[in-house]
């Protein structure tokens, strides 16, 4: 039996939540470590905080990026092409929005839930200014 005032893992039912929010920041660590290409100084953030600033940067490049890949590409399609290049943007940007809120749930109350939004805005950001720059069919 416990001694009163220390805490045990089996009072605390919610100890593996802990641990999948730790398994699923590690990616957000190594993002911060300067994986992630974002700007100076983010391979030094070692505070929430600083990991947020860190990924709202990137986010904000990778979203400069995309409406420029975007811009781009509608120029060069015809008529019924933009049309449906618009509609997929809508559907992307939707799709992008309910994923972050998702993974911003997963630690609600928590200091890694912007984070984790920030860092999955990011993430899908980048991989649709990636898909967007491709050579079009």
């Amino acid at each position: 039996m416990p001694r009163p005032g220390r805490a045990s893992a089996w009072r605390f039912p919610c100890w593996p939540v802990v641990v999948g929010f730790l398994a699923n920041a590690v990616p957000v660590a190594a993002l911060a470590a300067g994986g992630s290409g974002g700007p100076a100084g983010c391979s030094e953030a070692e505070t929430t905080s600083a990991m947020r600033a860190c990924e709202s940067a990137r986010f904000q490049a990778a979203g400069r990026r995309m409406d420029a890949a975007y811009a781009g590409l509608k120029k060069r399609l015809g008529p019924r092409q933009k049309g449906a290049l618009e509609e997929a943007q809508r559907a992307f940007l939707r799709y992008r929005e309910a994923n972050a809120e998702y993974y911003r749930r997963s630690a609600e109350g928590g200091t890694l839930a912007p984070l984790l939004a920030t860092t999955t805005l990011a993430d899908m950001t980048e991989a649709r200014a990636a898909e967007l720059e491709k050579p079009s069919p």
